[in-house]
């Protein structure tokens, strides 16, 4: 439903609205992209997309500054999104180990 909800709005979204419309969301799943990027770009929609990616330690250095642990349900998910952001579907990379909030 969340996909469906999302593809619909920036689809509704996108005539109505000059300019860019960014859309931050965490997405590792090359099937979820083509339900959402895919479906929006097949119906003649531009769709810039790029992935901010970060190194394992940076991304547990940024859990341990909001209080979670390497134990916690985010942490434990690192290995598999990386590996998953590395998929074609996931090109365009912004490196962030080095930016800050």
């Amino acid at each position: 439903m969340w996909r469906t909800i999302n593809r619909d709005m920036l689809a509704y979204l996108e005539p109505r609205h000059e300019g860019p419309i960014i859309v931050p969301m965490t997405i590792v799943s090359e099937v979820y992209m083509r339900e959402i990027v895919g479906a929006l770009r097949e119906s003649g929609i531009r769709v810039d997309h790029c992935a901010l990616i970060a190194s394992r330690e940076t991304l547990l250095r940024r859990l341990r500054s909001r209080w979670d642990g390497e134990r916690s349900w985010a942490a434990r998910q690192i290995d598999r999104c990386l590996n998953s952001l590395n998929g074609d579907a996931f090109g365009v990379h912004i490196a962030t180990d080095e930016l800050t909030c």
